[in-house]
Order: structure tokens, then C-alpha cells, then sequence
């Protein structure tokens, strides 16, 4: 091996000891204050809102357990309030923060990490945060549910607002928004940096606050509300949720800091045309059956669309095959007969 080649190797070994290196302390780092945040906060009350009060606002609705292998899981945050009393003028964000992850085909567990500042909490005063903001946001879309725990991590920040922080902020929640709820493998690679980031940025000042914030598992269907005070014996059963997704507890609506959240399942997956792999060999055999009518050309595409829809990790089998003879009876059987 000559001088130059020697040298090489070793600026090489070098260039890659420090990138590991600044990858294990971003990611201590982001630890480090992600714990600093979650101690900030006061005690938490999470539980699931009584059968009769969700009957109210969703009458036709009856919870489950989850079915391993037998539907997809949606989470979405139907409604958030934060309060906040302030001596200082200050303005601020609300930024909502969840990490969800459960069991997946691919390996391991799929990671969903999300990050969003609804419109109506970006740059408010301090009396402005004190209203009760309708959201509903998708925080897990329709992904196959395999059995075992769904762990949930969330947060409902208070984040001063700044001219650096901004349009950091910005970056971040269009990268959660490009990684998605739905889709396990385009969400992966986008996990770390999302988690990295808003952490830091969340770290930034001392004033920002986590006002409310959930840490949990769950394995069924159901309306749940995280609420920052302490739990009482009646305290579950004395709370009622209005059509316009506020929280009430004894006909006065709660003052404190809450999250609202749905946790629901569902057999098929309509939005299957998201998932890259599966809707690549269905539009090419969109084309195939547009145009040719050799029944030879059309069945090779069938079959490779076939196969990606049965083995892709982002549906159940039972859907899957429903998804091809729907499509082989509509859509290829016509075209060849």
C-alpha cells in the first residue's frame, strides 16, 4: 500500500470515529434533554373517558380490544388546551410532540415520530394559549396492528417563541410531516433526526414548558384524555366531553392543560395507494391494462402486483387479498375477457 493510500485509510477510519462519535452525543444530548423537560413537569392524570360520555359524541360506537392481525390502529388528538398566566409579555407557540411505536412485520417495532404547531397556536401572546384549540390531528394512520403493546409519548409544549427558533421549528415539523403517520418505512429513517431536533430546539430556552404529557401503553380502542392534575377517586367518572371536543368535569369546563385523544381500529386500509411499493406495481399495471390487451403482458403485471400487496409489511393479509381480487375482478378480468 503506497503513502497516499496509507494516509487515506487513516483519514478515512478518522472522518468515521468522529461522526460516531457526534452521533452517540447528539443522541446523549437529546436524551439528556428530554429528561430535563419531562421532570419539568407537574402530575399527569391519563384514563380512558367513560363509555356513557363517549356514547354522546359518537353513539354508534362500541370499543374493543385490539385484534392482533385483524385491523389497523388509528390515533388521532381531537382537541388540546393549554393555560397559561403570565406577568411578562411573551409570545409563544404550542407545539404538540408524540413518539408512537409498536410491533411491525419489518422488524423490530415501527416508529411514528411527529411533530406539529397547529395553526392558531403559532405566535400568541399568553393570553391568547388559553383557548381551547380544535386539532384533530392524525398522530398514527391506519397502521396494521400485530399484537403486543402500542407505546405512545407525548407532549404539549408551551415554546417562547424567537427569530432563531422559528423557522427551526418550521423545518422540523415539515420533516414529520414528509416521514408520515401511515407508512412504516418511509416513517424509520426519519425517527432520530426528528427526535434529536425537537428536543434541542425544546431545550433551547428555560421557558419553554411542558404543559401536559402522556408516557403509556395501550392494546385497545377507546377515547383518552391526559389531564395535568392530580387524580381523585370520582375524577374519571365526573368528566364529560361536548360535541365541540371540550373536556367538562362537574358542568364547568376544565381549566387546566389537556390532551384528547382517540385510539380506534378499522379492517381495511383505504388510503393503500400511500404505500410506495404497492401502488408503484398497481399504476404500472394501470398502464399495461391501458395499453395492451395481450392477456400474457397483463397477468405478469397482475401477479407482480399481487405479490407486492401480500407481502408488504403496511397491510393485513385479509385486506390484502381482498385488495387484489377486488382489483383482478374490476379492473383485470374486463380488460382480458
Amino acid at each position: 500500500m503506497s503513502d497516499i493510500e496509507t494516509d487515506m485509510a487513516a483519514w478515512s477510519k478518522s472522518l468515521g470515529d468522529m461522526t460516531r462519535k457526534w452521533t452517540e452525543d447528539v443522541e446523549k444530548n437529546s436524551q439528556k434533554i428530554k429528561d430535563l423537560l419531562w421532570r419539568r413537569a407537574k402530575d399527569f392524570t391519563f384514563g380512558w373517558l367513560p363509555l356513557s360520555e363517549v356514547k354522546k359524541i359518537d353513539p354508534t360506537w362500541s370499543p374493543k380490544e385490539l385484534v392482533p392481525e385483524g385491523s389497523y390502529v388509528e390515533i388521532r388528538m381531537k382537541s388540546l388546551h393549554i393555560p397559561y398566566q403570565a406577568i411578562m409579555i411573551q409570545t409563544y407557540f404550542g407545539t404538540v410532540h408524540s413518539f408512537i411505536s409498536l410491533p411491525s412485520l419489518s422488524g423490530g417495532r415501527a416508529k411514528f415520530s411527529l411533530v406539529t404547531t397547529p395553526t392558531d397556536l403559532q405566535n400568541v401572546n399568553a393570553q391568547g394559549l388559553s383557548r381551547v384549540r380544535q386539532a384533530d390531528i392524525p398522530l398514527l394512520g391506519n397502521v396494521p396492528y400485530r399484537g403486543g403493546d402500542i407505546n405512545i409519548e407525548m407532549g404539549l409544549f408551551s415554546v417562547v417563541a424567537s427569530d432563531l427558533l422559528a423557522p427551526f421549528l418550521k423545518i422540523v415539523e415539515n420533516i414529520s410531516n414528509t416521514a408520515g403517520v401511515s407508512v412504516i418505512n418511509q416513517a424509520i429513517p426519519f425517527v432520530q433526526p426528528i427526535e434529536s431536533a425537537i428536543y434541542h430546539l425544546l431545550g433551547y430556552s428555560n421557558g419553554n414548558k411542558l404543559e401536559v404529557g402522556i408516557k403509556t401503553s395501550l392494546c385497545k380502542e377507546g377515547y383518552l384524555v391526559i389531564v395535568a392534575e392530580e387524580e381523585t377517586d370520582d375524577f374519571f367518572s365526573s368528566l364529560s366531553l361536548r360535541p365541540n371536543w371540550k373536556l367538562f368535569r362537574g358542568g364547568e369546563e376544565l381549566k387546566c392543560a389537556y390532551l384528547v385523544l382517540t385510539v380506534k381500529a378499522r379492517p381495511d386500509r383505504p388510503n393503500w395507494m400511500e404505500i410506495p411499493d404497492v401502488y408503484k406495481a398497481y399504476d404500472t399495471l394501470r398502464t399495461i391494462l391501458k395499453t395492451t390487451n395481450q392477456k400474457d403482458t397483463i397477468m405478469k403485471a397482475f401477479e407482480t402486483f399481487k405479490k407486492e400487496a401480500l407481502f408488504s409489511p403496511e397491510l393485513l393479509k385479509s385486506d390484502a387479498r381482498v385488495l387484489v381480487e377486488r382489483i383482478q375482478k374490476t379492473e383485470v378480468e374486463p380488460t382480458i375477457a
